[in-house]
C-alpha cells in the first residue's frame, strides 16, 4: 500500500510581516518628519539663492565703479545735497539698451538727491533687456557740494537692484536683511523694491586731486 505523508501546517508568526495599520503608522511618521524639515530646507535654499543674489549686485556695482573710474561709463549725475536712504520714485518702465551695453546707461531716469539720474544695466548673461533673473540695475548718484563737474571729484553712491524688480514700483534705501527669515530675505516689500547692495566710494578729481579732495571736505 501506498502510505501518504500528512503535510503538517505550523502556526505563523505573528511577525513574519507588517500589517496594514503598521504600514500606516510608519507612512504617519515618515510625513510628521518631513513636515517638520520641509521648512527649514525650503529656508536654507532661499538664503542660498538670496546670497548668491547679493554676490551679484556686490559684482555688478564693482564692476559699474571701475568702469567710471576707468572713464569707460560717463559720470553720473552730480547733487548739491547729500544723498540719503530716501525713497525713490521708480519707473513705470525700463527702457535700457537690447543688447546691454556695458559703456551705456539705460535712457531711463530717476530723480534722486534732487538730479535726474539714469540707471545702468548689468547683463547677467540671460538674453536681451534687463529684467532677468541673473540681471542688476545700478542707480547711482554722486555728490560734491559746491560743484556740479564730474573733474571736480565726488563722492559716488551706488545702489544695486534686481533687474526683474524695478519697473512699476518705488525703490527703496534699506538693503535686504540677512536674518533667516522669508520676510528679511525678500526683496519686495508692501512699500517698493529694496536694494540687495549698496556702497559709497570717492571718486578722484582729474587735476590736484588732493586739494580738491580736502577743499570739498571743507566745505561739507
Amino acid at each position: 500500500m501506498i502510505k501518504l505523508k500528512k503535510t503538517l501546517n505550523l502556526p505563523r508568526s505573528s511577525e513574519s510581516g507588517y500589517t496594514i495599520m503598521e504600514g500606516l503608522v510608519a507612512m504617519i511618521m515618515v510625513a510628521g518628519l518631513m513636515s517638520a524639515v520641509a521648512p527649514v530646507i525650503a529656508i536654507s535654499v532661499g538664503t542660498r539663492v538670496q546670497a548668491r543674489r547679493i554676490e551679484l549686485a556686490a559684482l555688478a556695482a564693482r564692476s559699474y565703479i571701475d568702469g567710471v573710474r576707468a572713464g569707460s561709463i560717463a559720470a553720473p549725475a552730480i547733487a548739491l545735497s547729500t544723498p540719503g536712504d530716501e525713497k525713490i520714485t521708480g519707473p513705470g518702465t525700463l527702457d535700457c539698451p537690447d543688447p546691454p551695453d556695458q559703456n551705456e546707461y539705460c535712457t531711463t531716469t530717476v530723480n534722486y538727491g534732487s538730479v535726474d539720474g539714469q540707471l545702468y544695466c548689468v547683463d547677467g548673461g540671460d538674453g536681451g533687456g534687463c529684467t532677468g533673473l541673473t540681471d542688476m540695475v545700478v542707480q547711482a548718484v554722486g555728490f560734491h557740494g559746491t560743484s556740479i563737474d564730474p573733474e571736480d571729484g565726488y563722492a559716488l553712491f551706488v545702489r544695486v537692484y534686481r533687474g526683474s524688480g524695478v519697473e512699476g514700483v518705488d525703490l527703496l534705501g534699506e538693503t535686504i536683511s540677512t536674518s533667516i527669515s522669508n520676510t528679511g530675505l525678500a526683496s519686495r516689500t508692501s512699500d517698493g523694491e529694496r536694494p540687495l547692495f549698496t556702497t559709497k566710494t570717492e571718486i578722484s578729481a582729474s587735476e590736484n586731486s588732493y586739494q580738491k579732495y580736502r577743499d570739498r571736505l571743507g566745505t561739507n
